[in-house]
């Protein structure tokens, strides 16, 4: 599987007392990726930069990887 990079993001994981995680998240995690401009969902895999585990409540970079680009080309979407 080719390992690329479509972008990069500062994430923010809630604390578990606000709703976030109960456990540490490790690099290669894959949640749901949503954004603002359109309803489309997919897994993204998050590559932690600087570090393997991210703690609820921490922030970080990180690089991801969009696992199923094809669902984004109707909102013209590139992922390079």
């Amino acid at each position: 599987m080719e390992n690329k990079t479509d972008f990069t993001a500062y994430l923010n994981f809630l604390p578990t007392e606000s709703g976030g995680r109960k456990t540490a998240a490790k690099s290669g995690y894959r949640p749901q990726v949503e954004f603002e401009f359109t309803k489309i969902t997919s897994s993204g895999s998050q590559n932690y930069i600087g570090r393997d585990l991210v703690f609820p409540g921490e922030n970080i970079l990180a690089e991801i990887r969009i696992l199923s680009p094809q669902f984004f080309l109707k909102v013209n979407l590139k992922l390079e």
